[in-house]
């Protein structure tokens, strides 16, 4: 079923229990945190200074109810315990949901150390969630030490507890973290500092020595157990990629039989539900249960997970369809219903392996993010019935009713069957996602917001990844902008009328610079620079004008060519990939005639072209030569007819428009024609 090179190590764990909803975690977490002395290890995706261990309550024994003081107060009482806080530095685009410089936020005594983790590839984010104390305490699972998560057991509709540091209510939340000790905490230790290290800030804490930590008051699901840690990971500067998670699912799928239970934020992995679909045709008794979110918060998850999940649902087809459910937690109090928001990463395979973690089902987390998951196997009659006590419990726990009335059900043979079940004001509602969204959405957005691995692969340095953001930045500003000329309302400032207004004021020398300054400006904004000579023409005689769009033409094109040119090469390879030298040896071989192509038959937006070949680092003569001479007979054929310009633009009647559709033949024959000579020219000799 399962082999060695699915997982990182075997571990056992004397005690092991899974805790439901952040109440229980928050509260077990707190008494053990107070218990440490010797290290703890907070490694999250997020972190809030001002997350409350219970809700809106405060507590009763003296020590702080806020996390960020909370543990301040823990490092100056006890100066001898190293405590360790590493989150991901996140990108820009969660900066409205996350806690603003939280390192900050954590300032304070010396053996309080902080870690914002960047050391990952562009695209990948740090989302392993657990916590170690003393090497002999862990909990791992998809519950970060953040705001919005605090819930209890019954997800009341109006509960007072729910209230984020703004005084906002908020939904209420589900998430699990299983809780482990013994020799499982102490590799999780291990993998702890291997993450700093990864990081930049190697800690050098010694393992602790072992301890029994395991509260005396709570008592343990599984004892004795055995657990396997998986990891995913990109690969980094000397380290390569790890997806044992994903071999792990697909390899436990694989073995299913009659029961395939999934709690899961995010549901996109094709690959994962076409194994789940081929071993349902394998085998005609096994039932699938998918417990979601009804909807994603956010605008990119609505695009992305939600269509996601579509295509992934999509593959159970005919007969299978019933045989799968797709269902969203709703709570019910009187004539109000709240939908449960289901954070939880969790699968139970019959009743014989459990896995909670922090891996979604969709493909980042199969190949892109770090995550980090434990599988607790039933090796014994014992170890089985519990695993299946875990199944019943949830799925009783969403649907108001007892867990005896669940196992009913499913030793009749049928979990469906207690999927359907409801009580309390708890029940399990289908999803219904609708239809998928246009074709162009899903194509330019899921590959950004669920990639199957980093959009840049290789571990870049925090400099280099910011020149890489902003290069790309850039190009896609630009290329943006080339567009919003022709097909936004800024088409409506494109128009002859409006700059030949402006334009026309001017004379003599004054105009040249004026309209060597304009070209500038429609650079840097993309502006469309054949309108710009067309405009030139028509206001100015043709010796000034001429003169005025050449030196605008060649000090716009410098500009942003000069922009280019700053960006590392390094970073421009990351972005065109394998096939930049290639692209880069015929560029430098052949840059006056691929410019002077480019120019003629323009295939791309005036500034985009500038910006590229300043960045691939084509010769600045090459450049500057190949622009001139790929716009010469444009420039000849609008200011040789300039005068029909002018008369277009002020009495376009159908005569004038005749003769300004035959300059732009002319214009187009023109370019053609010297193309081809140049490349008559231009072609080696055999």
């Amino acid at each position: 079923m399962l082999d060695r090179q699915t997982f990182w190590p075997k571990t056992h764990a004397r005690n092991a229990r899974l805790l439901v909803d952040a109440a229980e975690y928050f509260r077990v977490l707190r008494d053990a945190l107070l218990s440490a002395r010797h290290s703890i290890w907070i490694i999250g995706w997020d972190i809030h200074s001002r997350m409350r261990f219970f809700g809106a309550n405060d507590p009763v024994d003296g020590w702080p109810g806020e996390l960020g003081d909370f543990l301040k107060t823990l490092a100056r009482a006890r100066p001898d315990l190293s405590i360790n806080v590493l989150v991901w530095k996140s990108a820009f685009l969660y900066a409205g949901e996350r806690e603003w410089f939280p390192a900050m936020q954590f300032e304070g005594p010396d053996n309080l150390v902080f870690c914002l983790d960047d050391s990952l590839p562009l695209g990948s984010a740090q989302h392993q969630k657990f916590v170690v104390i003393d090497d002999a305490l862990a909990f791992v699972g998809g519950l970060d030490l953040t705001i919005r998560r605090w819930d209890d057991h019954t997800h009341a509709v109006r509960s007072g507890d729910r209230i984020d540091p703004n005084g906002q209510r908020y939904p209420p939340f589900h998430d699990v973290q299983l809780m482990v000790d013994g020799d499982t905490a102490l590799r999780l230790g291990e993998l702890a500092r291997i993450r700093f290290d990864r990081a930049g800030r190697k800690r050098a804490v010694r393992l602790a020595e072992r301890t029994a930590l395991w509260p005396a008051d709570l008592k343990p699901q599984f004892s004795d157990a055995t657990i396997w840690i998986e990891r995913t990971e990109p690969a980094v500067a000397g380290h390569c990629k790890i997806d044992e998670i994903k071999h792990s699912i697909l390899a436990s799928i694989a073995s299913a039989e009659r029961f395939i239970y999934i709690e899961n934020q995010f549901v996109s992995a094709v690959e994962i539900a076409r194994r789940i679909r081929d071993r349902m045709l394998q085998c005609p008794q096994l039932e699938v249960l998918i417990i979601a979110p009804k909807q994603h918060s956010s605008w990119i998850e609505s695009r992305t997970m939600r269509n996601g999940r579509i295509e992934f649902m999509g593959i159970f087809e005919g007969p299978l369809s019933e045989r799968i459910r797709l269902r969203n937690p709703l709570v019910t109090d009187g004539d109000t219903t709240e939908t449960v928001m289901v954070h939880s990463k969790l699968m139970i395979i019959d009743d014989r392996l459990l896995r909670v973690g922090s891996a979604n089902l969709n493909n980042r987390s199969m190949g892109t993010d770090t995550e980090c998951d434990l599988v607790l196997v039933g090796d014994s009659e014992g170890q089985r019935r519990a695993i299946a006590g875990v199944r019943n419990a949830l799925i009783a726990h969403y649907c108001g009713v007892t867990s005896d009335a669940v196992e009913a059900c499913c030793a009749g043979g049928s979990m469906l069957a207690a999927a359907s079940l409801s009580g309390d004001g708890h029940r399990l509602e289908a999803i219904d996602d609708g239809t998928p969204d246009p074709k162009l959405v899903i194509e330019t957005v899921m590959p950004l917001a669920d990639p199957p691995k980093p959009l840049v692969p290789g571990a870049i340095s925090p400099r280099e990844s910011r020149q890489l953001l902003i290069f790309v930045g850039a190009l896609v500003i630009l290329a943006l902008l080339g567009l919003a000329w022709s097909f936004t309302p800024l088409k409506e400032v494109a128009t002859p009328e409006a700059l030949t207004g402006f334009l026309s004021g001017w004379s003599g020398w004054r105009a040249v610079l004026v309209v060597i300054a304009v070209f500038v400006v429609g650079g840097l904004v993309v502006f469309p620079v054949i309108l710009l000579v067309v405009i030139t023409a028509a206001i100015l005689d043709p010796a000034t004008g001429l003169v005025a769009a050449v030196g605008g033409i060649l000090a716009s094109a410098a500009l942003v060519f000069a922009i280019g040119r700053q960006f590392e090469e390094n970073t421009v390879r990351r972005v065109v990939g394998d096939r930049f030298q290639g692209v880069r040896e015929k560029l430098l071989g052949n840059g006056v005639l691929a410019i002077a192509f480019i120019r003629m038959i323009p295939i791309a937006p005036f500034s985009l072209v500038n910006f590229a070949a300043g960045a691939l680092r084509i010769g600045f003569a090459e450049f500057m030569v190949g622009t001139l001479l790929g716009m010469a007979p444009g420039l000849a054929a609008v200011f040789a007819l300039g005068a029909t310009a002018s008369r277009m633009l002020q009495h376009p009647t159908p005569l004038n428009v005749a003769f300004l559709v035959l300059a732009v033949a002319f214009w187009l024959l023109a370019s053609v024609s010297a193309q081809y000579a140049i490349r008559k020219i231009g072609r080696p000799r055999r």
